[in-house]
């Protein structure tokens, strides 16, 4: 819905006196990545987590200079909406935005008996991920002084 209002907006806004900075099809994608970001920021109540769905959905390139600008925009729209929300909606019957419906879920995450069992997988994984760079490295020296592998499959430039 963000991402429709943004779209939306550039095309009304290239009637003002500000034509030439909404003609830009780079700025459009810009505004469009923001909205699609305040679209989630609002929904979820998470600003960063929508700033990074509007970079990783909707766009291959997104400058640096536009991160503070749509965490800026994700946070005030994720404020407004809680306000709008409280302001609206009667409090004894609001619990949070993002639940439909609730739960009787236990708050405890995990028990404190299986933290060597998380820290074993910890280790493990470790163990597993060294062992892996150490064989890519392998295969790729291999690559580089067998001289049928060349050969075969050509020298790299």
């Amino acid at each position: 819905m963000g991402a429709i209002v943004a779209s939306l907006l550039t095309r009304v806004t290239s009637a003002c006196r500000y034509q030439a900075f909404f003609s830009n099809e780079g700025r459009r994608m810009e505004l469009l990545s923001s909205g699609c970001a305040v679209g989630i920021a609002c929904t979820f109540s998470a600003p960063a987590g929508g700033v990074l769905y509007g970079i990783e959905s909707t766009s291959k390139y997104f400058a640096v200079k536009n991160y503070w600008r749509a965490f800026f925009a994700t946070t005030f729209s994720a404020i407004i909406f809680r306000l709008a929300n409280a302001l609206i909606i009667p409090p004894n019957t609001s619990g949070t935005i993002t639940a439909y419906y609730q739960t009787n879920f236990p708050n405890e995450v995990f028990l404190v008996e299986e933290i060597p069992i998380f820290a074993l997988i910890g280790v493990l994984s470790g163990l597993a991920g060294a062992l892996f760079v150490y064989l890519h490295r392998q295969i790729a020296y291999f690559r580089q002084r067998n001289r049928v592998f060349q050969a075969i499959f050509g020298r790299k430039k």
